[in-house]
């Protein structure tokens, strides 16, 4: 039977292997390398916490291009809705809490483990790759327990690890157990003083989730929230437009929405303007902004591969931020917790720099200098926790499988920077240029090629069009 070795069983690693089994002619023995207890969760849909949600309606999470709405229909149909009535928005979209997606995957994962229309067998390997050599076509997958894994093709779906302390606090406090490395650390997250004073580094979505628990559990806590911008997620509107294409017709669609309207841009600033545009015409007629995004958002792969290098160094400098802020929208439920918090003044937002932080008995002092004012202040904090996002360079990541197949030459950094080298096949680029044929990187590590692969809908549509690569190359 034909193997093939899927290295991180997260969303995507699930994702590709239930597409692999549902499309393949023959059987495959299908093996998931995931250290979780279960496949499918990974980092963002292992949290636990209530007011952990998703940040768009569950209408567009899928597993398949072929289950539009199942997720959906799954929440509705298990009495989910009835037990957490909160994740009904005002226009009737859900947003459950990310763990339901998770239980999702990892059911429909077991469910084509059970039986899938190929026949294929999946398996959950429960371990983590270390390593992987070429011996021959095969690769050799190395586990942190011992043994070795031997597959005709390699499918890395693995995202970079958390980053790691910001200075200062990497030197003066990264062993202090008053700051927080990992956000998604639930047991010391219940260590919070209940009347303390918590900062929190960076605010975006993991900042959200991370205030809303805490406002939430701990009345008494007030939060200050700092990043060097002081851009967070925007909002949705209060009623979403009803779409006249499904999310696969939207991100298939050729040209693109947003090629449709404006042609082929080649230039950063082409797209702005073009944007701005469009958000002119729409908001001076007391209309939302957000679908002329959103119809660039869904046509961002052709856009970004119709952009030089340059141009994408351009964006990575200048836009990305402001990009994120409109493409990553708090939940409706979140953002009610974080206005109610602010206008109380529990919650309080900054912009600035963190110059130097002291720990004393009484806590954390904090200094930053204020990015308006250019003045800098000093506060005590009982908790400081990092929630800055992930790694952006595989280069720097503490994931040993990466460290290893940058090493050995079976992987290199993408020119910008951000992830792994692939080709339009989401083939992984060796050191020295040529394409690995039987070696795939699928998921967040392959933005520089694709653009905006992160979401759900994303990520699916990435697996569908390299999923014919992947069943031609097996032997």
């Amino acid at each position: 039977m034909t193997a093939v070795i899927v290295i991180g069983g997260g969303f995507t690693g699930a994702a590709v292997a239930v597409a692999l089994s549902r499309q393949a002619q023959t059987p495959l023995d299908i093996a998931v390398i995931e250290p979780r207890a279960e496949v499918g969760r990974g980092v963002a849909f292992s949290a636990t916490d209530r007011d952990h949600r998703i940040n768009a309606p569950a209408a567009n999470h899928v597993l398949t291009t072929d289950d539009a709405g199942g997720f959906h229909r799954w929440l509705r149909q298990t009495g989910r809705v009835e037990h957490d009535p909160e994740m009904v928005a005002a226009d009737g979209s859900l947003f459950p809490r990310r763990s339901e997606l998770g239980a999702y995957v990892s059911l429909t994962f077991d469910q084509h483990a059970a039986r899938n229309p190929s026949g294929s067998r999946l398996r959950h390997v429960r371990s983590r790759a270390m390593s992987l050599a070429q011996v021959g076509k095969q690769f050799h997958v190395f586990l942190e327990d011992g043994k070795t894994l031997i597959g005709d093709l390699a499918v890395i779906t693995t995202s970079n690890e958390g980053s790691g302390p910001p200075a200062p606090f990497a030197t003066d406090l990264s062993s202090d157990p008053r700051f927080l490395v990992d956000p998604w650390d639930t047991e010391r997250l219940r260590d919070i003083t209940r009347d303390g004073r918590v900062m929190l580094l960076g605010a975006g979505l993991t900042a959200s989730d991370v205030a809303a628990s805490i406002l939430r559990e701990r009345p008494q806590a007030r939060v200050d929230v700092i990043s060097r911008t002081g851009i967070r997620p925007t909002s949705r509107p209060a009623v979403s437009e009803p779409m006249t294409q499904t999310m696969w017709e939207r991100l298939d669609s050729r040209p693109s929405l947003f090629e449709k309207s404006h042609g082929r841009q080649e230039t950063v600033l082409g797209v702005l303007r073009a944007l701005r545009k469009d958000i002119a015409r729409r908001t001076e007629k007391g209309m939302p902004w957000q679908p002329p995004f959103d119809d660039l958002r869904d046509s961002a792969r052709m856009v970004w591969m119709g952009l030089s290098l340059a141009e994408r160094r351009r964006f990575q400098r200048h836009l990305r931020r402001h990009y994120d802020a409109c493409r990553f929208r708090y939940p409706p439920q979140t953002k009610a917790i974080l206005d109610t918090a602010e206008q109380s003044g529990r919650l309080r937002f900054h912009a600035g720099n963190v110059t130097a932080v002291q720990a004393t008995p009484s806590g954390i002092h904090v200094t930053w200098r204020d990015r308006a004012s250019r003045e800098s202040q000093s506060v005590a904090i009982d908790q400081v926790i990092n929630c800055i996002g992930l790694a952006s360079r595989p280069d720097a990541s503490e994931n040993p499988l990466l460290r290893a197949a940058l090493k050995d030459g079976f992987c290199r950094v993408a020119p910008l920077g951000i992830g792994l080298d692939v080709d339009e096949a989401c083939r992984a680029i060796r050191a020295d240029g040529q394409v690995t044929r039987r070696l795939f990187v699928v998921g967040p590590l392959s933005f520089a090629t694709f653009g905006y692969c992160l979401g759900v809908p994303f990520i699916v549509d990435q697996i569908a069009r390299a999923l014919p690569g992947m069943l031609e190359a097996l032997p």
